[in-house]
């Protein structure tokens, strides 16, 4: 670094640190210190919330939960003696945001660094990103180099769709519930024409959505489960709900009966559907997947 101020000395026969060599000539030392010049990094760290979702989970955001790591990305020279501080790969030190959501890291020696998040708050997506930092001295004058950056992190979003057997369309009327692994009941809703989003599910967490009641003339799906992983996309889940038609014909033309009464019970003599036939398919209702059913004729009707 180049010197704030001259230096100023004097050299003569009452100076006290006078040295004389062989030749009885005079002569003094004189220390000048040039400083190294230092790097800082002034991180500012933003959560983008979504403003088109029907739930979210993050309400406070402490940031003080997102952490970060410095890594040394060559070897990191004293250049006054030539001795390496920081070799490359090295971690340097580990940090945590302030509240504000800030971080300074100060006194870096000239060089190049790495530095990425390893925490981020929960329902956020963690930035993988490998930021790099560049430290380098331009000219004998500034002390400090100061690098900005600004660094964002995207939440989870899931989309949960209620469809029919096509899976394009989606249902309305199906009392769905979302639990965690825990089995704690993270959001309950009924399901309309269009998707269900919900905002801030934690990354790597396994959930399971489950379908309440089925609305009418369809079948009650199977739980589905699902794990969030770590992407600002969209992750869809969807879950089919079928639909099951009985219709009461005759043997030999195949002609559709009207007048039939016709029951479904369930393995437990359960009456689950109860109808008499018409001339169109009946699509029954309060079945589940995977359950084992009787359809019986209770009634026949009289024909000439």
């Amino acid at each position: 670094m180049q010197l704030d101020e001259e230096i100023i000395f004097k050299v003569n026969n009452r100076n006290s640190t006078l040295n004389y060599d062989e030749d009885w000539d005079a002569w003094i030392t004189v220390t000048v210190e040039n400083s190294q010049p230092k790097g800082k990094i002034e991180l500012n760290k933003k959560v983008n919330l979504r403003q088109d979702v029907d739930m979210s989970l993050i309400k406070d955001i402490d940031f003080t939960k997102i952490s970060f790591e410095l890594i040394a990305k060559e070897n990191i020279i004293n250049y006054t003696d030539g001795t390496i501080i920081y070799k490359a790969g090295q971690s340097i030190e580990k940090y945590n945001l302030t509240p504000e959501g800030t971080l300074t890291i100060s006194d870096l020696w000239m060089g190049r660094y790495i530095l990425k998040e390893i925490s981020t708050i929960d329902g956020a997506v963690l930035d993988e990103t490998q930021y790099d930092i560049e430290c380098t001295q331009k000219d004998t004058v500034t002390k400090e180099y100061t690098v900005k950056t600004n660094i964002e992190n995207n939440t989870t979003e899931i989309e949960i769709s209620k469809t029919d057997i096509t899976g394009k369309q989606e249902i309305e009327g199906a009392n769905l519930t979302l639990f965690d692994e825990n089995g704690e009941i993270i959001d309950t809703w009924v399901s309309t024409n269009k998707p269900h989003r919900i905002e801030g599910l934690k990354v790597g967490q396994k959930y399971i959505l489950k379908e309440e009641k089925a609305p009418d003339s369809f079948v009650k799906a199977n739980s589905i489960e699902f794990i969030v992983e770590n992407t600002a996309n969209i992750q869809k889940v969807v879950m089919i709900d079928k639909m099951l038609g009985v219709k009461k014909t005759d043997f030999t033309t195949g002609e559709e009966i009207e007048g039939a009464n016709l029951t479904i019970t369930d393995e437990d003599g359960n009456v689950v559907d109860n109808w008499i036939s018409k001339k169109e398919v009946h699509y029954v209702t309060g079945l589940e997947e995977n359950k084992t059913y009787t359809l019986t004729e209770v009634t026949c009707p009289y024909r000439i």
